[in-house]
């Protein structure tokens, strides 16, 4: 090495995170941004679960669970007035994905959602109308047709079952029966409930500093029904301490608000 230079030291790299490991176990409680679990062991754990998890919550709910805002999957015998001409006996709720999407589409079709002669409510490309001046007509089914039904719920009357769809451009409407089946593949884990079956892929943050969820998956003890994940999460850093009891600080807080309250 020539005189007066000296060897560069090797630049640290950000910490990494720890391999990933499996925690099985029930669910104790759902925060914001989290999940806490009591794993086979009687071990309580606290699992952060960012946006870009995988999250598979599966069950069965009950028809009063259906609300606007859920997206759902049927099959039904439209109309040409895009109305499901029987009530609804089975349906699925689902979160759309890149392989699982929003439309209206001829059963066993293989792909629900592309446009062309498979789709009724296909999007035109961008653009297409623009030379000419002139849109392109819509590819429709010949309708009345089976068709499977992939949208967002927009309206639900409970009284009489009936509920509208709005498959991304366009609205179908149907009823349901009293009875009717609801499976439910949701990446919502907001609808878990204690003592829900729950198995978490997660990695160790730098510094022990906590766990982070790369895979979610859960199975819903009981059917979700009407008000499922209603209630607001509490935020994950006001998770309880590690045995699930309040510590010294939470403890103080309350003796302070009930003095107040005294006086």
């Amino acid at each position: 090495m020539p005189a007066g230079m000296q060897r560069k030291k090797p630049q640290s790299g950000q910490p990494q995170m720890g391999p990933p490991s499996d925690h099985t176990g029930t669910v104790e409680a759902v925060m914001q941004g989290a999940v806490k679990l009591t794993t086979k062991s009687q071990q309580p754990e606290v699992i952060m679960i960012p946006q870009g998890a995988e999250v598979h919550l599966t069950g069965t709910a009950t028809p009063d669970f259906i609300k606007a805002g859920l997206y759902v999957e049927f099959t039904a015998e439209i109309d040409k007035q895009h109305v499901a001409k029987e009530p609804v006996i089975q349906m699925t709720v689902f979160t759309p994905s890149k392989d699982k999407s929003c439309g209206l589409s001829s059963e066993g079709s293989s792909n629900p959602l592309a446009g062309g002669d498979d789709s009724a409510f296909s999007a035109p490309a961008p653009g297409a109308h623009k030379a000419g001046g002139k849109k392109p007509a819509k590819s429709a089914i010949k309708l009345p047709a089976t068709c499977v039904v992939r949208g967002m719920v927009k309206h639900c009357n409970a009284a009489d079952r009936s509920f509208t769809v709005n498959t991304m451009p366009g609205i179908v409407k149907a009823t349901m029966t009293d009875n009717a089946q609801i499976k439910v593949d949701t990446g919502d884990y907001t609808l878990a409930a204690k003592g829900d079956a729950i198995t978490v892929k997660a990695r160790e943050l730098p510094g022990k500093k906590g766990l982070v969820a790369e895979e979610v998956k859960i199975e819903a003890a009981q059917p979700l029904s009407a008000g499922a994940g209603k209630k607001k999460p509490a935020h994950a850093d006001k998770a309880p301490s590690k045995h699930g009891k309040k510590g010294d600080d939470d403890a103080a807080a309350d003796k302070s608000d009930k003095d107040k309250a005294d006086k």
